[in-house]
């Protein structure tokens, strides 16, 4: 039995001494808390020990292994082996003493808005640094800005950081705009508003131009049953007789323009309300285009001596 146990051991000593090997084979990192420069606060400050924390959580996915006990932070092994600034020589001391191969270390400072980010990566036998620096803003996630920064001073790819599950079963939700379609008839539709509206107020203005007119004893388009002069050549009378020239001339125009305007919205009805539902349906040729005829119409205003208006002839 102990013959058992003693193979099960060496088996598994055995099986652990490729993991133990693969793990030496990679270069040792000591990355050291993050400085604060410029004014130092609480949130800078905690900036600064979620950035660190972050980039030492990336050694587990990277080419590096994390140098034992190196969980220091740079402002404390500065002070502790005498460096007054970040020279190369003393930052490789530091760096030595953890035995490690490449030493990682850098700065905060608030920048506006954001915080400047500046790390740097010294190869401790080649005595080198590569620098980086980019900055966090408000809405940046230390988690992602830290992958970047990782994957930026030491040249490996960034990987790739997943933010939220998708669900497959989804659809995504097209949020564009169909393009707009123009209705039918729809500048005819504005023209008959437009036009009714206006034969509306020119019917309003003819109808008191003609009872004004009627009160002078006249028949249109002549006035003055009741009106005289007198020796100064004044014309007098009952009724508006004064303005009995001007009231002929306003019903005139008022009716001349209340049928021409009445044609035309009378027309911009039809072709608005009426013939867009046909054009709609109606067939079209080779060419995809309406083989309906196109109409004519014509507007003739009367004028009677009891009245006046206008006739609309339409050719379909």
């Amino acid at each position: 039995m102990r013959a058992l146990v003693l193979s099960c051991a060496v088996l598994a000593g055995l099986a652990a001494v490729p993991r133990l090997a693969a793990a030496d084979d990679k270069p040792k990192i000591a990355i050291l808390g993050l400085d604060v420069a410029g004014n130092v606060d609480m949130e800078s400050s905690k900036i600064a020990t979620d950035l660190t924390n972050s980039l030492r959580a990336q050694v587990k996915s990277s080419r590096f292994t994390i140098a034992p006990n190196s969980n220091k932070d740079l402002i404390e092994e500065k002070l502790a082996n005498g460096c007054e600034s970040e020279a190369t020589d003393c930052m490789a001391t530091i760096g030595k003493k953890y035995k490690a191969a490449y030493l990682l270390y850098g700065r905060v400072e608030k920048k506006g808005s954001g915080y400047l980010v500046t790390l740097k990566l010294l190869d401790i036998e080649k005595k080198t640094t590569t620098p980086w620096n980019d900055t966090l803003g408000d809405s940046s996630k230390v988690e992602t800005f830290a992958s970047k920064g990782f994957a930026g001073v030491t040249g490996q790819d960034e990987p790739t950081v997943v933010t939220e599950p998708k669900d497959k079963d989804v659809t995504p939700i097209d949020t564009t705009k169909p393009p707009a379609t123009k209705r039918p008839g729809g500048g005819w539709r504005t023209t008959a508003y437009v036009a009714g509206g206006t034969t509306v107020l020119l019917a309003g203005a003819f109808a008191y131009s003609w009872n004004e007119l009627r009160q002078t004893g006249g028949s249109f388009p002549t006035y003055g049953g009741k009106c005289t002069k007198d020796p100064m050549g004044n014309v007098t009378g009952e009724g508006n007789c004064k303005n009995g020239s001007s009231l002929v001339t306003r019903t005139y125009v008022t009716g001349i323009g209340m049928g021409v305007v009445g044609g035309i919205a009378l027309v911009a009805a039809y072709k608005g309300f009426l013939s867009s539902k046909k054009e709609s349906s109606q067939p079209t040729g080779v060419t995809g285009k309406s083989t309906r005829k196109k109409s004519r119409f014509a507007v003739t205003p009367i004028l009677a001596p009891d009245g006046a208006g206008a006739t609309v002839q339409f050719d379909w």
